[in-house]
């Protein structure tokens, strides 16, 4: 779903670790374009289910996180997350010890306890949309902790799935300069953080 950016961050030689859960989400769009609609997967909105499918997708982060750093472990790794992903992303990061950082985009932390905000060990750059009443609960939670290691964009012209492919499946033009601005500011974190 961030083929965008992922592709980009490969090739400037980044490791880049993010989530997929195409059996728990509203949609999947598979590596040939093929969109599969799945919304039964969320048809019970509640907060249970959502800290069910942040649950399994920090597990799925740590794993991965942790192979990796068994193959190689002087070379640092890109966690990227979006939503509920984004969150999972910030959870993970905290369980490793350098050589780590998160590039969230519209995270949902608004999911996290308040252990899981005041813990963070990876420097971390968080792009938001432009803030709007509802989107201001995603983000609102790590204002209080910006410092030297946690940087917070918002993105002009973002909204919530801006972030993501999807909206480039629909020819959404307005997208495409989302995702410039958004490469744009991760490569100039990137640039300042090394």
């Amino acid at each position: 779903m961030y083929t965008y950016l992922i592709t980009k961050l490969v090739a400037a030689g980044n490791r880049v670790v993010t989530v997929g859960s195409p059996a728990d989400a509203m949609f999947s769009v598979l590596s040939d374009g093929t969109w599969i609609s799945q919304p039964e997967a969320m048809q019970h909105d509640t907060e249970e289910l959502y800290q069910r499918l942040l649950s399994y997708r920090v597990i799925q982060l740590q794993a991965v996180i942790k192979w990796l750093n068994g193959e190689n472990e002087d070379q640092s790794i890109t966690i990227v997350g979006h939503s509920i992903g984004g969150a999972a992303a910030w959870i993970a990061a905290n369980d490793v010890s350098g050589g780590l950082q998160t590039q969230l985009m519209d995270p949902s932390l608004q999911l996290l306890s308040a252990r899981d905000l005041t813990t963070r060990k990876a420097p971390c750059l968080i792009l938001h949309q432009e803030q709007e009443e509802e989107a201001c609960k995603l983000v609102e939670p790590a204002k209080k902790l910006v410092d030297s290691s946690l940087k917070m964009e918002p993105v002009k012209g973002a909204d919530h799935l801006s972030f993501c492919d999807l909206p480039l499946l629909f020819g959404n033009k307005q997208a495409a300069y989302v995702h410039q601005q958004v490469w744009k500011t991760i490569t100039e974190y990137m640039q300042q953080a090394n």
